[in-house]
C-alpha cells in the first residue's frame, strides 16, 4: 500500500547494511514516541535524533525531514492492517473480522495519527497523500470482499467498493474514540455490525 512516500529526496537512502538498518529503526522509534507523546508541532528533527542517540546528519541520510518521518510510521501501520489475503478456511467470518479490528487497534499508535491530523491540517501534499493512501486500503480491501464474495460468503448482492468504505469509515472512527479502543464488548458490538453488513444471515451467529 504505497502513496504516502512517493516523493522522496534524491539524497535519501535506503539502509542496506544492518547498522544502518538500526539506526533507521532507532529514529522511527523515537519519531514515533515523540509525535505520540508531544504533537506535530512540537518535535524536531533534532529532538527526534537526541532522544534516539543518533547524529543529525544521520537523519538527513535516511529522511528528507520530520515530514516524510512520519509518512513512512504512517504508511507502515496500513501496510500491517489489511493482509494480503483473508484466509476464512476454517474460520468463521466474526471471527476473522474481530481478529482484523483487534490488529488494527493493537498496531496502532492513535497519538500519532493525532501527529499526522495536525500535519494534514497545514499541509495540502500530505492531505493528498494521506486520501490516496485510504483509497489504496479501500481498493485492497474491495479485492478481498470480492473473493470472498465469489466463494459466497458474502450477500450476493454486495457492492464490495461501498461496503469497503462503509467498513474502514466504522474502523477509522475508533481513532477519536478511546472507550471503544479499551473496551472489549465495544469491540464485539463493532464486529457484529460489520459482520451483519458483509456477510449472509447464517454466519450472523457464531
Amino acid at each position: 500500500m504505497n502513496g504516502l512516500n512517493e516523493n522522496k529526496s534524491s539524497k535519501v537512502s535506503v539502509p542496506q547494511q544492518e547498522r544502518s538498518k538500526e539506526k533507521r529503526q532507532a529514529l522511527l522509534k523515537s519519531g514515533e514516541e515523540l509525535f505520540s507523546s508531544r504533537g506535530y508541532d512540537q518535535v524536531t528533527a533534532k529532538d527526534i535524533c537526541a532522544h534516539a542517540g543518533i547524529s543529525v546528519g544521520s537523519f538527513y541520510r535516511y529522511f528528507s525531514d520530520k515530514k516524510q518521518l512520519l509518512l513512512t510510521l504512517i504508511e507502515q501501520t496500513a501496510q500491517s492492517f489489511l493482509p494480503d489475503v483473508i484466509d476464512m478456511s476454517g474460520s468463521h467470518p466474526y471471527q476473522t473480522t474481530k481478529h482484523l479490528l483487534e490488529t488494527y487497534l493493537s498496531k496502532t499508535e492513535f497519538g500519532l495519527l493525532n501527529a499526522l491530523q495536525s500535519l494534514v491540517l497545514q499541509d495540502t501534499e500530505t492531505r493528498m497523500k494521506v486520501n490516496k493512501t485510504i483509497r489504496l486500503a479501500e481498493e485492497k480491501l474491495a479485492d478481498r470482499l470480492e473473493e470472498l464474495k465469489r466463494v459466497g460468503l458474502t450477500w450476493p448482492d454486495l457492492d464490495v467498493k461501498i461496503a469497503a468504505w462503509a467498513v474502514l469509515s466504522i474502523i477509522f472512527s475508533t481513532n477519536d474514540r478511546i472507550e471503544l479502543r479499551q473496551s472489549g464488548e465495544d469491540i464485539e458490538r463493532i464486529t457484529k455490525v460489520i459482520v451483519r453488513m458483509l456477510f449472509r444471515s447464517e454466519f450472523h451467529v457464531l
